[in-house]
């Protein structure tokens, strides 16, 4: 089977940018077919050894595979830290991944904790594609969708002038903890910081519920809500440049702000949204949810 496409999303650069170091704990063939760039190869089962165990489990018995599936992953762990681990520090902070449920990365992961290592064996590409779905696709994509959509039915795509709001406050706040974060080489903190103003703008939204402003002829209202909407979608498409530059650089040109994010320009922009008036387009969805592959062993 071919796994799914991989989107470059923040788990890629904050999550693993906090490890040490990404252990693939799948088999070779899994690794030549797709893996982490950068990532480590300790297979707890190798190609003969993964066919050998998914076999058995169809044909002969799920606790009979079970069993020699556990030896012999007990005995290629044992391997690996005899070998490509041998010598890691006390303080070293590994990412293991498999694929699927996670049984292997998991079983990878509490021996090195037992060691002393704060390993953390809870990713799979599975979970991935979870997250992917719920905080890209479902929560900043269609954010950006929706915001986008509205402006072009309600007022032609421009933006409206409108006043300072909650979201507008929240979004100082995120920008300043942001900069903190990521002047402190903490990534994976600055794109969490980051996220909390993707949630605060999906709440704002439901609150505002713009579409029924525009039903009962609030324009003022309408305008105060899309206004702060567009400068919010600013600040994000700002703040996930470092993370997903593709998706933030199409969104920035969506919002009518050019074709480029130049770097002496954007922070600007970050720190204080100037968008009235800009003429904005709908766009394609920013995060394709990607398709369900085949299950396999």
């Amino acid at each position: 089977m071919n796994p799914p496409d991989r989107h470059s999303v923040v788990a890629s650069a904050a999550t693993f940018a906090s490890f040490d170091a990404v252990i693939d704990v799948r088999s070779p063939a899994e690794y030549a077919e797709d893996h982490v760039p950068g990532a480590l190869l300790c297979p707890v089962l190798d190609d003969a050894e993964r066919a050998r165990i998914g076999t058995m489990y169809k044909q002969e018995s799920p606790f009979q595979a079970r069993r020699l599936g556990a030896a012999l992953v007990a005995q290629n762990i044992a391997r690996h830290l005899e070998d490509a681990l041998a010598g890691k520090p006390r303080d070293w902070r590994p990412l293991v991944y498999c694929w699927r449920g996670g049984k292997r990365s998991a079983a990878m992961a509490h021996v090195l904790r037992e060691v002393g290592w704060d390993a953390d064996g809870n990713f799979t590409w599975e979970r991935f594609d979870e997250r992917y779905t719920a905080d890209l696709a479902d929560a900043f994509g269609n954010l950006a969708s929706r915001v986008l959509a509205m402006l072009g039915r309600y007022r032609g795509g421009a933006v409206p002038a409108a006043p300072p709001t909650e979201l507008d406050a929240a979004g100082d706040d995120v920008v300043r903890r942001y900069a903190a974060a990521m002047d402190g080489l903490l990534l994976h903190r600055g794109a969490q910081i980051a996220w909390e103003l993707v949630f605060e703008a999906n709440a704002y939204v439901d609150r505002r519920a713009p579409w029924a402003r525009a039903k009962a002829g609030d324009d003022a209202g309408l305008d105060e809500t899309l206004g702060a909407l567009a400068r919010c979608l600013t600040r994000l498409a700002v703040l996930t440049a470092p993370f997903i530059p593709g998706a933030a650089a199409q969104l920035w040109a969506a919002l009518g702000l050019g074709d480029g994010m130049k770097a002496q320009d954007v922070w600007a922009q970050a720190q204080r949204p100037e968008i009235t008036g800009r003429n904005t387009v709908k766009i394609s969805p920013l995060f394709p949810k990607p398709e369900r592959p085949s299950q396999t062993m």
